[in-house]
């Protein structure tokens, strides 16, 4: 019988939060950046239902906030979060 070795954590769920699109992959916030198009149209996809929903039936303090999705570019991201906080 031959051993097959996998890494540590090999066989755990990741627990972070995800978009689950129309491909059997999910979605995680990271940095890694694979079938972007694909990506970035779930991601349309998702801002266009966050538009049509009052997220404060769900969490109070959201009250007259907007929630959107997007993907950010590794040569842009810092200075998209820069302007997200200025």
């Amino acid at each position: 019988m031959k051993k097959v070795a996998f890494p540590v954590g090999a066989k755990r769920r990741r627990k972070d939060y995800f978009v689950q699109g129309w491909k059997p992959r999910r979605i995680y916030a990271d940095f890694i950046m694979a079938d972007t198009n694909y990506k970035r149209s779930v991601f349309d996809l998702c801002s266009q239902h966050a538009k049509k929903t009052d997220w404060a039936d769900f969490v109070p303090a959201m009250q007259g906030k907007v929630m959107r999705f997007e993907v950010v570019d590794e040569d842009e991201w810092e200075q998209r979060l820069n302007a997200m906080f200025a």
